[in-house]
């Protein structure tokens, strides 16, 4: 009874005329006492509904408090990986900032959002997301003129991101440079880990794993989960020590340390599991595959690309999603059925061009496709597969898997119905020069067999000897491998 009446709308329809006939500065004023009493009374409303306090101060007009709230709905959702939620609050946020007048404080707050957009951006479309260079190119503009090295810091690191995803490695080069100069100045933890990532990243991509390493081995001694596991929600959206692991383990395969690949490998599947980062659970289970497939072993590529599949479709994770489908159908090809995988990573490879952006390990997804139909007797569309993968690394400029594209073309011209031997023998001639320039044992120790394997059907047996004897004697570690055990057999066979 009045004055304590209290009342029930039956339909949501008579809520909304009620509340829109109260007068707009009435309105302002009940919804600023009820975010008062929500901060007062429910306190922990803040960290768990901040939206709802966001809402309440947007509609009483309280711009900053409306942002401040917003801010922290933003990185509540990212946390939560509800990044459509998180882009939805972003937008609400920017309407507040655009009704702002144009100044300092205008400017800080549209730095804000712009910076902590961005990974849930490349969360959602990929890590080349062209969206995401728009908000970085903007952010670091703005933190320029403001005067904010650490965003300008995240804004250049986004930057890089992108293009090095991209497939624009001259320019993620330039990137990268001023990513360790900036680390420099700042002396920052977050700054070093995150500069030696893009280190890390950037020399696999270009074929240096010897500086890989240097890059990974400094970000892993300055790396702690305790204040580096968040770095996710800032960076990329996925862990750097996960990240930085599996390059380490590329890394060593490539140079032919392959019992410390897999131990790389393994920490980095583990340190995701601990994090509980559901992105980067995806991006270890990935890389973890890709050394599965460059390594033949199906049944644990299999298991991964599960994990990665599963998570990626769950949470809308672009930067995952094409890449595993396209290695679960090498795998289905491999255990036998041909059509249906040839088929699966076809269409992979066809959504994976349709994103022209979409660039990210390009030459070895192609090369993947190329094996399939290698694997289906198809040695004409092989052939134009690497050929193509080979076109992508010098387009690129992602040359880390160039030295077997060579082999695998090789593979091929000697598999057509009249094969041209010389043209196989230069083939793998620079896959050993490549891997040799990279110091890239792995690889040289494959187009060492390839070659002495050529040398040998042709009767020359010394130079096959000479070819392979002193890669082959280089390995220390991992020799129970069937690559290794392969090699061993036929320079023993050239030994008689």
């Amino acid at each position: 009874m009045p004055p304590q009446s209290r009342y029930i709308f039956k339909h949501a329809l008579i809520q909304d005329a009620a509340y829109q006939s109260v007068l707009r500065a009435k309105r302002r004023g009940l919804h600023q006492r009820i975010a008062g009493v929500l901060a007062d009374r429910f306190p922990e409303l803040a960290e768990t509904e901040p939206e709802l306090l966001a809402y309440h101060h947007t509609e009483a007009n309280a711009i900053e408090g409306a942002l401040a709230y917003w801010r922290r709905a933003v990185e509540r959702a990212a946390s939560r990986l509800s990044y459509i939620e998180a882009l939805g609050h972003i937008e609400k946020a920017k309407t507040l900032i655009e009704a702002l007048p144009e100044g300092q404080a205008r400017d800080e707050w549209e730095l804000t959002f712009l910076v902590i957009e961005g990974p849930s951006r490349m969360a959602l479309d990929g890590w080349d997301s062209p969206p995401a260079k728009v908000l970085y190119d903007k952010a670091r503009a703005a933190a320029e003129r403001l005067g904010r090295p650490a965003e300008v810091f995240r804004s250049v690191w986004g930057l890089w991101m992108g293009a090095h995803s991209s497939g624009q490695h001259a320019r993620a080069h330039a990137l990268y440079r001023e990513i360790l100069g900036l680390s420099r100045e700042g002396h920052d933890p977050e700054y070093v880990v995150q500069a030696h990532h893009a280190g890390g990243s950037q020399m696999v991509a270009e074929g240096r794993p010897r500086l890989a390493l240097s890059h990974i081995d400094q970000l892993l001694a300055s790396y702690r989960m305790d204040l580096h596991g968040n770095l996710a929600l800032v960076y990329g959206a996925h862990d750097p020590g996960c990240c930085s692991l599996g390059m380490r383990a590329l890394s060593l395969l490539m140079l032919g340390y392959l019992e410390q690949a897999q131990a790389a490998s393994a920490r980095a599947l583990d340190l995701s599991e601990r994090l509980a980062h559901k992105p980067s659970i995806a991006h270890t289970n990935l890389f973890r595959a890709e050394l599965c497939v460059i390594l033949d072993r199906p049944e644990e590529a299999e298991a991964h690309l599960e994990t990665c599949l599963s998570l990626s479709k769950k949470y809308s994770l672009a930067a995952y999603l094409n890449a595993a489908d396209l290695k679960e159908g090498w795998v289905r090809v491999v255990r036998g059925d041909i059509d249906a995988g040839l088929r699966q990573t076809e269409e992979a490879l066809e959504l994976l061009k349709s994103v022209p952006s979409r660039r990210f390990h390009l030459p070895i997804r192609i090369a993947i496709v190329g094996r399939t139909k290698a694997a289906a007797n198809d040695v004409e569309g092989a052939l134009a597969l690497f050929d193509a993968a080979l076109e992508a690394a010098a387009t690129t400029g992602e040359r880390w898997y160039e030295a077997e594209l060579f082999r695998f073309k090789a593979e091929m011209l000697l598999a057509k119905n009249h094969p041209d031997v010389r043209a196989v023998e230069e083939c793998l001639q620079t896959a050993l020069s490549i891997a040799q320039g990279q110091e890239a044992r792995f690889w040289e120790m494959r187009a060492a067999t390839a070659l002495a394997k050529l040398w040998d059907g042709q009767g020359r047996r010394t130079e096959a000897h000479a070819v392979l004897a002193p890669v082959l004697g280089w390995f220390t570690e991992g020799l129970g491998t069937r690559d290794l055990k392969e090699a061993r057999a036929l320079l023993d066979g050239l030994s008689r």
